[in-house]
């Protein structure tokens, strides 16, 4: 299938559902959407096998045990699921479908010796990575966009006995990156250049293919317009953190985008990388913690202010978390300016907390229905922005979503013999 033609599909069935994913799961009561799907506020409210949380343990349990999209697959989500929901889950099934990018003729070999300066982890991204990039040509020059340490660009270039440069800001990086290229005896040189600024083109031109392994929001969309301006010949990236942008609300970079009128707004670009699963063990419990005191210092707030809506937070450290909800309280009460008054409901306050932040749970179980829809989606727009700009593109899997959810990969190039699938994704 064509991009475009995915394209306007996912547009259309974001645009349908706006509503739901648009509104922060801690404001659904207040969104529109929840009182136009009575059936799917009743399941939410307690419908189902989560229904009887009587205690905060059993709340846990019911946040902790159901897996975002296959619990509706299977039928965990609860007695009585909404027929809508599984029906949306299967569309967004169908629309996310993605084949992998067939294997170029880089082979890596994991040897422990090439491997032991990263995590096992990454070491497996860096190989997939690889491993799908388009052919390599003779008189193309490589360059490794926000390297770092230069993982990738060191790995290619002992696996293809190729030069890969190292664009990366951060002198200390450099400087690691060179050590470890020269202890393994790889020739990929640093160049400490800020890719948001002009400097870069001092260091690629019209022949550099770029690869950007999991570049964030603000550095692929600048690699994008710099391949869009025939300023180097091709890039393969792997878009991650989209988030991380001022150009908010998300400005689509491609006509077909901009044309489709979709509000993307920084939560909807938080719910676009949101893993499907919750964390486990400690770190679980207190990110369980800190959204039932949120949600609880909210009950508070609107009693003693007679607010009806939901007002955002202040971010504050890990460690206001670690005593009494009373303490927590009284400290973000204090940085907003707000006065409680004698706490004498506390306690009650935060039982209720935890009783409502299993129906958030759920609720985000709804939302992240969109996840992987709205990640395509933008991914996507970078591609037909390249598209539009004579580049032959491709789109799909570099690897599976065990190994990183950030698994999409975009290979773009003004050469014409390098892709054989043009404008074409890997969709099944």
């Amino acid at each position: 299938m064509l991009l475009a033609e995915r394209f306007a599909a996912s547009s259309v069935f974001l645009r349908d559902w706006a509503p739901i994913w648009s509104t922060p799961v801690f404001a659904m009561h207040d969104g529109g959407w929840f009182t136009d799907l009575p059936e799917v506020a009743r399941w939410i409210d307690g419908d189902g096998r989560c229904s009887d949380t009587t205690t905060n343990a059993a709340s846990h349990r019911c946040a902790e045990e159901l897996d975002i999209l296959d619990a509706f697959e299977s039928g965990a989500g609860g007695v009585g699921l909404p027929a809508v929901l599984l029906e949306l889950s299967r569309a967004a099934r169908r629309l996310c479908a993605l084949s992998p990018i067939a294997k170029g003729a880089q082979r890596v070999s994991v040897r422990p010796r090439d491997a032991r300066f990263l995590s096992e982890h990454k070491w497996r991204q860096v190989v997939r990575f690889i491993e799908a990039l388009p052919p390599l040509t003779a008189g193309a020059s490589y360059a490794d966009w926000c390297a770092g340490k230069g993982h990738l660009a060191r790995t290619l270039s002992l696996t293809a006995s190729i030069g890969v440069t190292r664009l990366e800001r951060d002198p200390d990086l450099c400087a690691e990156g060179t050590r470890l290229a020269e202890k393994m005896g790889a020739s990929s040189p640093a160049a400490a250049v800020d890719v948001m600024t002009d400097t870069v083109f001092d260091h690629i031109d019209a022949s550099t293919h770029v690869l950007a392994l999991h570049a964030c929001g603000a550095l692929h969309r600048r690699l994008i317009r710099i391949a869009r301006a025939g300023r180097v010949v091709g890039i393969s990236l792997a878009p991650c953190c989209y988030p991380l942008t001022d150009e908010l609300p998300y400005a689509p970079l491609s006509t077909a985008g901009r044309s489709e009128g979709l509000r993307l707004e920084i939560e909807a670009l938080r719910l676009a990388v949101r893993g499907a699963r919750d964390p486990l063990g400690r770190r679980a419990r207190r990110q369980r913690r800190a959204q039932a005191w949120r949600i609880a210092f909210d009950l508070l707030r609107r009693e003693r202010t007679g607010a009806s809506s939901y007002t955002s937070q202040p971010s504050l450290p890990d460690s206001a978390f670690g005593g009494t909800f009373r303490d927590f309280a009284q400290r973000l009460a204090r940085q907003i300016g707000l006065d409680l008054g004698p706490l004498t409901d506390v306690e009650s306050a935060e039982a209720e907390g935890y009783r409502r932040l299993a129906r958030v749970r759920r609720a985000e179980m709804v939302t992240a229905i969109f996840s992987r829809p709205l990640e395509l989606w933008l991914v996507t727009d970078l591609a037909l922005a390249l598209t539009e700009s004579g580049l032959q593109v491709e789109l799909g899997t570099f690897c599976d979503s065990a190994t990183t959810p950030r698994n999409l990969l975009l290979n773009a190039s003004a050469d014409p013999r390098l892709l054989t699938s043009k404008t074409y994704a890997s969709w099944r």
